[in-house]
């Protein structure tokens, strides 16, 4: 994770900011509005953060269980796990689309407001209306990264907390083991 999602994270955010810094110049109206959009992003994926991490527990959980599951050589067994890892997977892509759904909504939304904007406005070229659009374009591109990163993190966090809670007991097992022994 450090290493592959940390340097992908920085180069979204850094490339949200310096994006939005040049809309700012381009269309201070465009900026605001790719400012409300950025935090109606955040804001949708951060309500869902707690489905997100129930989502990602259940299905590791029942990954867990695939090994001994499968060793049983019991075929309803095995049937029935993977129906419930399939349904935890549907689960998670149906929040997915729903988030994911109404940022690009949202996204839509600033397309528009910046094709608009300039022209209604009348005093701009027709390359600075181009520049601003793909600066947009831009922007969308970096906006939509930062929440994959996001659910990325959520999804370390889940194992994290799974790992913290399996380590101790282990420990305290093994160092019982070790007193018993001794």
């Amino acid at each position: 994770y450090l290493e592959n999602s940390i340097p992908m994270i920085f180069n979204a955010v850094l490339g949200l900011l310096g994006t939005l810094l040049i809309i700012a110049f381009l269309s201070l109206e465009v900026f605001w509005v790719c400012l409300l959009a950025t935090s109606g992003i955040v804001l949708i994926f951060w309500l869902t953060r707690n489905s997100t991490f129930r989502f990602n527990q259940g299905y590791n959980e029942e990954l867990e269980d695939r090994v001994r599951v499968i060793e049983s050589e019991d075929d309803p067994a095995i049937a029935t796990h993977f129906r419930k890892l399939m349904r935890w997977n549907i689960r998670l892509s149906d929040l997915e689309t729903k988030n994911f759904s109404l940022s690009w909504a949202l996204l839509m939304g600033v397309m528009v407001f910046a094709i608009v904007e300039p022209i209604r406005s009348g005093d701009v070229t027709h390359g600075a209306i181009l520049a601003l659009l793909m600066y947009v374009f831009n922007y969308i591109e970096s906006v939509l990264d930062i929440p994959l990163q996001y659910q990325q993190f959520v999804r370390l966090e889940e194992i994290s907390a799974r790992l913290a809670g399996v380590e101790p007991d282990r420990v305290g097992k093994d160092n019982a083991a070790v007193a018993k022994n001794s």
